[in-house]
Protein backbone atom coordinates (compact mmCIF):
# COMPACT_ATOMS: atom_id res chain seq x y z
CA UNK A 1 0.00 0.00 0.00
CA UNK A 2 1.25 3.30 -0.78
CA UNK A 3 2.09 5.59 2.52
CA UNK A 4 -0.37 8.36 2.86
CA UNK A 5 1.43 10.10 5.38
CA UNK A 6 5.14 11.12 5.82
CA UNK A 7 6.11 10.63 9.13
CA UNK A 8 4.72 7.09 8.51
CA UNK A 9 6.94 6.61 5.27
CA UNK A 10 10.03 7.96 7.69
CA UNK A 11 9.19 5.41 10.56
CA UNK A 12 9.37 2.99 7.48
CA UNK A 13 12.63 4.18 6.35
CA UNK A 14 14.05 4.45 9.68
CA UNK A 15 13.31 0.82 10.48
CA UNK A 16 15.14 -0.30 6.93
CA UNK A 17 18.02 1.70 7.59
CA UNK A 18 17.29 4.15 4.76
CA UNK A 19 16.74 6.86 6.59
CA UNK A 20 19.47 8.75 8.64
CA UNK A 21 18.94 11.32 11.12
CA UNK A 22 21.32 14.45 11.48
CA UNK A 23 21.49 15.00 14.85
CA UNK A 24 23.62 17.91 14.91
CA UNK A 25 22.69 21.45 14.27
CA UNK A 26 22.46 22.58 10.76
CA UNK A 27 22.21 25.76 8.35
CA UNK A 28 19.28 25.73 6.03
CA UNK A 29 21.64 28.47 4.17
CA UNK A 30 24.07 25.85 2.02
CA UNK A 31 24.98 23.25 4.65
CA UNK A 32 21.79 20.98 4.16
CA UNK A 33 21.93 21.44 0.47
CA UNK A 34 25.73 20.32 0.74
CA UNK A 35 25.56 17.12 2.79
CA UNK A 36 22.25 16.12 0.66
CA UNK A 37 24.58 16.34 -2.56
CA UNK A 38 27.17 14.24 -1.43
CA UNK A 39 24.48 11.58 0.33
CA UNK A 40 22.41 11.19 -2.62
CA UNK A 41 25.26 11.01 -5.17
CA UNK A 42 26.47 7.71 -3.53
CA UNK A 43 22.76 6.76 -3.62
CA UNK A 44 22.54 7.05 -0.28
CA UNK A 45 19.36 7.36 2.24
CA UNK A 46 17.18 10.19 2.91
CA UNK A 47 18.31 12.54 5.63
CA UNK A 48 16.49 13.57 8.21
CA UNK A 49 17.91 16.94 10.25
CA UNK A 50 16.26 17.34 13.39
CA UNK A 51 18.12 20.63 14.54
CA UNK A 52 17.75 23.35 11.91
CA UNK A 53 19.31 26.57 13.06
CA UNK A 54 16.62 29.42 13.39
CA UNK A 55 13.71 26.40 13.86
CA UNK A 56 11.82 23.87 15.88
CA UNK A 57 10.76 22.39 12.50
CA UNK A 58 12.48 19.26 11.18
CA UNK A 59 13.62 19.03 7.35
CA UNK A 60 13.67 15.69 5.10
CA UNK A 61 16.08 15.72 1.77
CA UNK A 62 16.70 13.22 -0.66
CA UNK A 63 13.33 11.65 0.33
CA UNK A 64 12.78 9.45 -3.37
CA UNK A 65 16.29 9.58 -3.77
CA UNK A 66 16.40 6.05 -4.94
CA UNK A 67 13.88 3.82 -7.03
CA UNK A 68 13.59 1.47 -4.79
CA UNK A 69 12.48 4.29 -2.08
CA UNK A 70 9.94 5.89 -4.58
CA UNK A 71 8.52 2.30 -5.28
CA UNK A 72 8.24 1.73 -1.04
CA UNK A 73 6.78 5.31 -1.33
CA UNK A 74 3.94 4.41 -3.87
CA UNK A 75 3.07 0.82 -2.54
CA UNK A 76 4.92 -1.20 -5.32
CA UNK A 77 7.61 -3.41 -6.07
CA UNK A 78 8.93 -2.25 -9.46
CA UNK A 79 8.27 1.20 -11.70
CA UNK A 80 6.92 -1.18 -14.43
CA UNK A 81 3.73 -1.84 -12.54
CA UNK A 82 2.65 1.99 -13.07
CA UNK A 83 2.52 1.00 -16.71
CA UNK A 84 0.23 -2.01 -15.42
CA UNK A 85 -2.50 1.61 -13.67
CA UNK A 86 -1.92 3.75 -16.35
CA UNK A 87 -1.68 1.88 -19.58
CA UNK A 88 -4.90 1.91 -21.76
CA UNK A 89 -6.70 -1.03 -22.92
CA UNK A 90 -7.70 -1.41 -26.62
CA UNK A 91 -10.91 1.37 -26.94
CA UNK A 92 -11.97 4.36 -28.35
CA UNK A 93 -9.55 7.57 -27.06
CA UNK A 94 -11.37 11.43 -27.14
CA UNK A 95 -7.93 13.32 -26.48
CA UNK A 96 -6.58 14.09 -22.89
CA UNK A 97 -3.66 12.16 -21.94
CA UNK A 98 -5.15 10.19 -18.90
CA UNK A 99 -7.76 8.74 -22.02
CA UNK A 100 -4.65 7.84 -23.62
CA UNK A 101 -2.54 6.41 -21.05
CA UNK A 102 -5.03 4.62 -18.55
CA UNK A 103 -8.24 2.21 -19.43
CA UNK A 104 -10.59 3.70 -17.30
CA UNK A 105 -13.23 6.46 -19.15
CA UNK A 106 -12.83 10.31 -17.43
CA UNK A 107 -15.62 10.57 -14.76
CA UNK A 108 -15.40 7.20 -13.34
CA UNK A 109 -15.73 7.60 -9.86
CA UNK A 110 -14.25 4.61 -8.30
CA UNK A 111 -11.20 7.01 -8.70
CA UNK A 112 -12.48 10.08 -7.75
CA UNK A 113 -11.58 12.24 -4.67
CA UNK A 114 -12.57 11.80 -1.18
CA UNK A 115 -13.50 15.32 0.49
CA UNK A 116 -13.29 15.70 3.69
CA UNK A 117 -14.48 18.42 6.22
CA UNK A 118 -11.91 17.54 8.62
CA UNK A 119 -8.18 16.81 7.76
CA UNK A 120 -4.55 16.39 9.09
CA UNK A 121 -2.87 19.05 6.89
CA UNK A 122 -5.26 21.83 8.97
CA UNK A 123 -4.59 20.71 12.67
CA UNK A 124 -3.03 24.26 12.42
CA UNK A 125 -4.31 27.40 11.18
CA UNK A 126 -2.34 30.72 10.13
CA UNK A 127 -4.30 33.52 8.87
CA UNK A 128 -3.87 37.05 7.54
CA UNK A 129 -1.29 38.35 10.01
CA UNK A 130 0.04 35.53 11.33
CA UNK A 131 1.34 34.33 8.98
CA UNK A 132 4.68 34.12 8.65
CA UNK A 133 7.13 32.33 5.77
CA UNK A 134 10.05 33.97 7.24
CA UNK A 135 9.48 31.23 10.14
CA UNK A 136 9.74 28.35 7.79
CA UNK A 137 13.15 26.65 7.47
CA UNK A 138 13.29 26.62 3.65
CA UNK A 139 16.34 26.27 2.06
CA UNK A 140 19.10 28.06 0.42
CA UNK A 141 20.80 25.62 -2.07
CA UNK A 142 23.22 27.70 -4.13
CA UNK A 143 25.43 30.63 -3.55
CA UNK A 144 23.80 32.46 -6.46
CA UNK A 145 20.53 32.02 -4.91
CA UNK A 146 18.87 35.04 -3.77
CA UNK A 147 16.95 33.87 -1.16
CA UNK A 148 15.30 30.79 0.70
CA UNK A 149 13.39 28.58 -2.01
CA UNK A 150 10.27 26.03 -1.65
CA UNK A 151 11.40 23.57 -3.68
CA UNK A 152 9.14 20.66 -3.13
CA UNK A 153 5.99 21.99 -3.20
CA UNK A 154 3.11 21.25 -5.27
CA UNK A 155 1.22 23.86 -7.16
CA UNK A 156 -2.70 23.83 -7.21
CA UNK A 157 -4.76 26.19 -9.56
CA UNK A 158 -8.35 26.13 -11.17
CA UNK A 159 -9.43 27.85 -14.17
CA UNK A 160 -12.05 30.29 -13.35
CA UNK A 161 -14.29 29.39 -15.84
CA UNK A 162 -14.49 25.88 -15.39
CA UNK A 163 -13.94 23.12 -12.89
CA UNK A 164 -10.37 22.37 -14.57
CA UNK A 165 -7.18 22.26 -12.14
CA UNK A 166 -3.82 22.07 -12.39
CA UNK A 167 -1.04 20.73 -10.13
CA UNK A 168 2.98 20.97 -11.16
CA UNK A 169 6.30 21.09 -9.70
CA UNK A 170 7.39 24.63 -9.01
CA UNK A 171 10.23 26.36 -7.11
CA UNK A 172 8.71 28.89 -5.18
CA UNK A 173 11.41 32.05 -3.53
CA UNK A 174 10.32 33.33 -0.56
CA UNK A 175 10.20 37.35 -1.28
CA UNK A 176 9.10 38.45 3.11
CA UNK A 177 6.97 37.47 5.62
CA UNK A 178 3.44 37.28 3.31
CA UNK A 179 4.90 36.88 -0.75
CA UNK A 180 6.57 34.27 -2.50
CA UNK A 181 7.27 34.32 -5.81
CA UNK A 182 7.17 31.76 -8.84
CA UNK A 183 7.52 31.66 -12.93
CA UNK A 184 6.34 29.17 -15.05
CA UNK A 185 6.55 28.71 -19.00
CA UNK A 186 4.10 30.55 -21.37
CA UNK A 187 2.19 27.50 -22.11
CA UNK A 188 1.52 26.24 -19.02
CA UNK A 189 -2.20 25.92 -17.70
CA UNK A 190 -1.44 28.38 -15.01
CA UNK A 191 -0.96 30.89 -18.01
CA UNK A 192 -4.13 30.43 -19.20
CA UNK A 193 -6.02 30.06 -15.83
CA UNK A 194 -4.48 33.33 -14.92
CA UNK A 195 -5.73 35.12 -18.41
CA UNK A 196 -9.43 33.90 -17.57
CA UNK A 197 -9.30 35.13 -13.91
CA UNK A 198 -8.11 38.80 -15.80
CA UNK A 199 -10.66 38.51 -17.65
CA UNK A 200 -13.15 38.33 -14.85
CA UNK A 201 -10.84 40.92 -12.88
CA UNK A 202 -10.63 38.78 -10.30
CA UNK A 203 -7.30 37.07 -8.49
CA UNK A 204 -6.29 33.58 -8.88
CA UNK A 205 -6.55 31.37 -5.64
CA UNK A 206 -3.19 29.37 -5.61
CA UNK A 207 -2.16 26.58 -2.96
CA UNK A 208 1.27 24.85 -2.31
CA UNK A 209 1.01 21.66 -0.66
CA UNK A 210 4.34 20.24 0.74
CA UNK A 211 4.40 16.85 2.20
CA UNK A 212 2.46 14.93 0.17
CA UNK A 213 1.94 11.14 -1.05
CA UNK A 214 4.64 10.68 -3.72
CA UNK A 215 1.83 9.93 -6.23
CA UNK A 216 0.65 13.46 -5.98
CA UNK A 217 4.90 14.76 -6.73
CA UNK A 218 4.57 12.06 -9.60
CA UNK A 219 1.14 13.47 -10.97
CA UNK A 220 2.75 16.91 -10.60
CA UNK A 221 5.64 15.70 -12.90
CA UNK A 222 3.53 14.62 -15.73
CA UNK A 223 2.37 16.19 -18.44
CA UNK A 224 -1.36 15.57 -17.77
CA UNK A 225 -3.57 17.81 -19.98
CA UNK A 226 -5.23 20.36 -18.03
CA UNK A 227 -8.33 18.55 -19.45
CA UNK A 228 -8.03 15.81 -17.06
CA UNK A 229 -8.52 15.64 -12.90
CA UNK A 230 -5.10 15.33 -11.64
CA UNK A 231 -6.66 14.13 -8.48
CA UNK A 232 -8.59 11.09 -10.28
CA UNK A 233 -5.16 10.94 -12.00
CA UNK A 234 -3.30 10.57 -8.38
CA UNK A 235 -6.11 7.86 -7.41
CA UNK A 236 -5.34 5.94 -10.74
CA UNK A 237 -1.36 5.57 -9.27
CA UNK A 238 -2.38 4.63 -5.63
CA UNK A 239 -5.06 2.13 -6.65
CA UNK A 240 -7.37 4.06 -4.66
CA UNK A 241 -9.30 7.52 -4.10
CA UNK A 242 -7.67 10.13 -3.01
CA UNK A 243 -8.75 12.51 0.02
CA UNK A 244 -8.99 16.22 -0.31
CA UNK A 245 -9.92 18.69 1.84
CA UNK A 246 -11.02 22.60 0.65
CA UNK A 247 -8.90 25.35 1.57
CA UNK A 248 -9.38 27.69 4.21
CA UNK A 249 -9.67 30.58 2.89
CA UNK A 250 -10.89 29.67 -1.17
CA UNK A 251 -12.52 26.57 -3.12
CA UNK A 252 -9.21 24.66 -3.93
CA UNK A 253 -9.11 21.07 -3.04
CA UNK A 254 -5.72 19.98 -1.61
CA UNK A 255 -4.33 16.53 -0.34
CA UNK A 256 -5.93 16.18 3.05
CA UNK A 257 -2.57 14.04 4.08
CA UNK A 258 -0.30 16.81 3.46
CA UNK A 259 2.24 18.06 5.99
CA UNK A 260 1.62 21.89 5.07
CA UNK A 261 -0.15 24.33 2.55
CA UNK A 262 0.12 27.38 1.86
CA UNK A 263 -2.54 29.12 0.67
CA UNK A 264 -2.62 32.34 -1.37
CA UNK A 265 -3.58 34.45 -4.67
CA UNK A 266 -1.93 35.88 -7.71
CA UNK A 267 -3.12 39.25 -9.11
CA UNK A 268 -2.85 39.35 -12.83
CA UNK A 269 -3.02 42.93 -12.61
CA UNK A 270 -0.04 43.16 -11.04
CA UNK A 271 2.84 43.42 -12.77
CA UNK A 272 5.31 40.38 -12.63
CA UNK A 273 8.98 40.98 -11.39
CA UNK A 274 12.54 39.58 -12.41
CA UNK A 275 12.41 35.84 -11.30
CA UNK A 276 15.14 34.95 -8.85
CA UNK A 277 17.75 31.99 -10.25
CA UNK A 278 15.91 28.53 -9.93
CA UNK A 279 18.03 25.62 -9.98
CA UNK A 280 17.76 23.38 -13.01
CA UNK A 281 17.35 19.13 -12.77
CA UNK A 282 20.95 19.48 -15.12
CA UNK A 283 22.72 21.46 -12.52
CA UNK A 284 22.21 24.43 -13.64
CA UNK A 285 20.62 27.44 -12.93
CA UNK A 286 18.26 28.77 -15.27
CA UNK A 287 17.54 32.62 -16.40
CA UNK A 288 16.24 35.50 -15.06
CA UNK A 289 12.29 35.10 -16.15
CA UNK A 290 9.52 37.22 -15.04
CA UNK A 291 7.47 35.64 -12.38
CA UNK A 292 3.99 36.28 -10.65
CA UNK A 293 3.89 37.49 -6.97
CA UNK A 294 1.83 34.73 -4.85
CA UNK A 295 -0.06 36.95 -1.88
CA UNK A 296 -0.27 34.48 0.64
CA UNK A 297 -3.50 34.84 3.35
CA UNK A 298 -3.29 31.38 5.22
CA UNK A 299 -0.48 28.61 6.28
CA UNK A 300 -1.97 25.22 7.88
CA UNK A 301 -0.37 22.02 8.79
CA UNK A 302 -0.33 19.32 10.88
CA UNK A 303 0.70 20.09 14.61
CA UNK A 304 3.74 17.57 14.21
CA UNK A 305 5.15 18.08 10.88
CA UNK A 306 8.07 17.97 9.04
CA UNK A 307 9.21 20.41 5.98
CA UNK A 308 10.31 18.38 2.48
CA UNK A 309 13.10 19.55 0.40
CA UNK A 310 14.33 18.84 -2.79
CA UNK A 311 18.02 19.90 -3.53
CA UNK A 312 18.72 20.09 -7.17
CA UNK A 313 22.81 19.91 -8.55
CA UNK A 314 24.11 17.21 -10.77
CA UNK A 315 22.29 14.25 -10.55
CA UNK A 316 21.39 12.07 -9.26
CA UNK A 317 18.98 13.58 -7.08
CA UNK A 318 14.88 13.28 -6.69
CA UNK A 319 13.88 14.64 -9.69
CA UNK A 320 15.65 12.26 -11.96
CA UNK A 321 14.03 9.37 -9.78
CA UNK A 322 10.65 10.93 -10.54
CA UNK A 323 11.92 11.29 -14.56
CA UNK A 324 12.53 7.25 -14.26
CA UNK A 325 9.14 6.40 -13.02
CA UNK A 326 7.41 8.74 -15.84
CA UNK A 327 9.76 6.89 -18.07
CA UNK A 328 8.76 3.67 -17.01
CA UNK A 329 5.21 4.54 -16.98
CA UNK A 330 5.04 5.78 -19.94
CA UNK A 331 6.93 3.21 -22.42
CA UNK A 332 3.79 1.45 -23.61
CA UNK A 333 2.69 4.64 -24.70
CA UNK A 334 5.70 5.31 -26.54
CA UNK A 335 5.88 1.86 -27.83
CA UNK A 336 1.98 3.02 -29.13
CA UNK A 337 3.69 5.97 -31.02
CA UNK A 338 6.39 3.79 -32.50
CA UNK A 339 5.59 0.16 -32.89
CA UNK A 340 9.59 -0.56 -33.94
CA UNK A 341 10.35 0.83 -30.63
CA UNK A 342 11.84 -1.40 -27.95
CA UNK A 343 13.02 0.32 -25.00
CA UNK A 344 13.99 3.98 -24.29
CA UNK A 345 15.44 5.74 -21.20
CA UNK A 346 16.32 9.17 -20.36
CA UNK A 347 19.70 8.75 -18.51
CA UNK A 348 19.66 11.12 -15.78
CA UNK A 349 22.98 13.05 -16.35
CA UNK A 350 21.18 14.12 -19.18
CA UNK A 351 18.88 15.92 -17.07
CA UNK A 352 15.73 15.00 -19.06
CA UNK A 353 16.90 16.21 -22.03
CA UNK A 354 18.36 12.86 -23.72
CA UNK A 355 16.78 9.90 -25.21
CA UNK A 356 18.41 6.95 -25.66
CA UNK A 357 16.21 4.84 -27.64
CA UNK A 358 16.41 1.06 -29.26
CA UNK A 359 14.45 -0.15 -32.24
CA UNK A 360 13.63 -3.57 -34.28
CA UNK A 361 15.50 -1.96 -37.63
CA UNK A 362 13.91 -3.04 -41.02
CA UNK A 363 13.65 -0.21 -43.31
CA UNK A 364 16.41 2.51 -44.19
CA UNK A 365 16.47 5.48 -41.99
CA UNK A 366 13.79 3.87 -40.08
CA UNK A 367 15.43 5.74 -36.74
CA UNK A 368 13.93 9.45 -38.58
CA UNK A 369 10.83 7.92 -38.25
CA UNK A 370 10.69 6.49 -34.96
CA UNK A 371 12.56 10.04 -33.55
CA UNK A 372 9.55 12.18 -35.22
CA UNK A 373 6.73 9.74 -33.38
CA UNK A 374 8.74 10.03 -30.14
CA UNK A 375 8.98 13.73 -30.49
CA UNK A 376 5.27 13.67 -30.82
CA UNK A 377 4.67 12.85 -27.39
CA UNK A 378 3.79 15.09 -25.08
CA UNK A 379 6.26 13.64 -22.31
CA UNK A 380 9.27 13.95 -25.22
CA UNK A 381 8.01 17.11 -27.40
CA UNK A 382 10.94 18.49 -25.45
CA UNK A 383 13.46 16.62 -25.37
CA UNK A 384 17.22 18.32 -27.19
CA UNK A 385 18.79 14.77 -27.85
CA UNK A 386 18.09 12.05 -28.85
CA UNK A 387 19.55 8.76 -29.83
CA UNK A 388 18.74 5.81 -31.74
CA UNK A 389 20.43 2.43 -31.80
CA UNK A 390 20.01 -1.27 -33.00
CA UNK A 391 17.72 -3.39 -30.86
CA UNK A 392 19.91 -5.94 -29.38
CA UNK A 393 21.44 -2.71 -27.74
CA UNK A 394 20.65 -2.41 -24.11
CA UNK A 395 19.35 1.26 -23.87
CA UNK A 396 20.77 1.48 -20.02
CA UNK A 397 24.03 0.64 -20.55
CA UNK A 398 24.75 3.88 -21.58
CA UNK A 399 28.73 3.06 -22.55
CA UNK A 400 27.57 0.60 -24.86
CA UNK A 401 25.29 3.37 -26.21
CA UNK A 402 27.72 5.72 -26.41
CA UNK A 403 30.09 3.39 -28.29
CA UNK A 404 27.75 2.29 -30.68
CA UNK A 405 27.21 6.14 -31.69
CA UNK A 406 30.85 6.33 -32.38
CA UNK A 407 31.41 3.19 -34.55
CA UNK A 408 28.36 3.87 -36.66
CA UNK A 409 27.47 7.23 -36.82
CA UNK A 410 28.78 9.92 -40.09
CA UNK A 411 28.22 13.09 -39.07
CA UNK A 412 26.89 13.78 -42.64
CA UNK A 413 24.22 11.31 -43.19
CA UNK A 414 23.63 10.16 -39.38
CA UNK A 415 23.20 14.03 -37.63
CA UNK A 416 19.96 15.57 -37.93
CA UNK A 417 18.69 19.24 -36.48
CA UNK A 418 15.31 19.57 -36.05
CA UNK A 419 13.40 22.30 -34.24
CA UNK A 420 10.93 22.45 -32.03
CA UNK A 421 9.40 22.59 -28.10
CA UNK A 422 12.18 23.43 -25.61
CA UNK A 423 12.36 22.66 -22.06
CA UNK A 424 11.70 26.10 -20.54
CA UNK A 425 14.75 25.42 -17.75
CA UNK A 426 17.24 24.76 -20.88
CA UNK A 427 19.57 28.08 -20.45
CA UNK A 428 21.45 27.01 -23.96
CA UNK A 429 18.26 27.93 -25.67
CA UNK A 430 18.16 31.54 -27.68
CA UNK A 431 14.20 31.54 -27.01
CA UNK A 432 12.50 30.30 -23.65
CA UNK A 433 10.84 27.40 -24.81
CA UNK A 434 11.65 27.06 -28.73
CA UNK A 435 15.33 25.31 -29.48
CA UNK A 436 16.82 23.17 -32.06
CA UNK A 437 16.64 19.10 -31.36
CA UNK A 438 19.75 16.65 -32.29
CA UNK A 439 19.22 13.04 -33.31
CA UNK A 440 22.18 10.90 -33.85
CA UNK A 441 21.00 7.40 -35.88
CA UNK A 442 23.18 5.30 -34.63
CA UNK A 443 21.70 1.85 -35.99
CA UNK A 444 23.42 -0.35 -38.34
CA UNK A 445 23.04 1.03 -41.49
CA UNK A 446 20.90 -1.20 -44.57
CA UNK A 447 21.38 -1.44 -48.41
CA UNK A 448 20.29 2.25 -49.64
CA UNK A 449 22.00 3.85 -46.37
CA UNK A 450 25.27 2.65 -46.92
CA UNK A 451 27.99 1.74 -50.04
CA UNK A 452 28.94 -1.70 -49.33
CA UNK A 453 27.97 -4.51 -46.77
CA UNK A 454 27.67 -2.87 -43.14
CA UNK A 455 30.64 -5.01 -41.43
CA UNK A 456 29.66 -7.54 -38.55
CA UNK A 457 30.15 -7.59 -34.76
CA UNK A 458 32.75 -9.36 -33.53
CA UNK A 459 31.97 -12.59 -31.88
CA UNK A 460 31.97 -16.45 -31.20
CA UNK A 461 29.72 -19.28 -31.80
CA UNK A 462 27.55 -20.11 -29.26
CA UNK A 463 29.42 -23.53 -28.44
CA UNK A 464 32.26 -21.85 -27.48
CA UNK A 465 30.98 -19.85 -25.21
CA UNK A 466 29.02 -22.36 -23.61
CA UNK A 467 32.11 -24.39 -23.61
CA UNK A 468 33.77 -21.43 -21.74
CA UNK A 469 31.23 -20.36 -19.44
CA UNK A 470 30.85 -24.20 -18.17
CA UNK A 471 34.57 -24.50 -17.64
CA UNK A 472 35.31 -21.21 -16.21
CA UNK A 473 36.09 -22.34 -13.10
CA UNK A 474 38.81 -24.40 -14.05
CA UNK A 475 40.93 -20.89 -15.71
CA UNK A 476 40.93 -19.87 -11.96
CA UNK A 477 40.41 -16.99 -13.37
CA UNK A 478 38.28 -14.40 -11.00
CA UNK A 479 36.28 -12.57 -13.49
CA UNK A 480 35.37 -12.83 -16.82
Amino acid sequence: MPHAKLAEFLDDLLRDGQLARVHAEVDPLLEIAEITRRVAGQGGPALLFSQVRGNETPVVTNLWGTTQRLCRALGIDTLEQLAGRTFPQQGKSTGGLLERITPWPLGDEKFSPKTLKVAPCQQIVYLGSDVDLMKLPALQSGAAETGRSITAGVIVAQSADSDRVSISRRDVTILDENRLAVAWPPDDPLSAFLDEHARREDKMPIAIVLGAEASVALAAAMPISPGDDPWQFVGRLRDKPLSVVKCRTHALRVPAEAELVIEGTIDPAEETIDGPPVAGANGFYTSSRPARVIHVEAMTCRSQWTFPAIVLGPPPHELSVLDKAIERMLLPLAKSAAAELVDLTLPDFGGGQLVLASIRKSLPHQAEKVAGSLWGLDWLMRTKMMVIVDEQVDVQDHREVLRRAVANVHPSRDIQIRSGPADPLDHATPIVCRGNKLLLDATAKLSGEHQGPWPEEIATTREVADLVRSRWKEYGLSSG
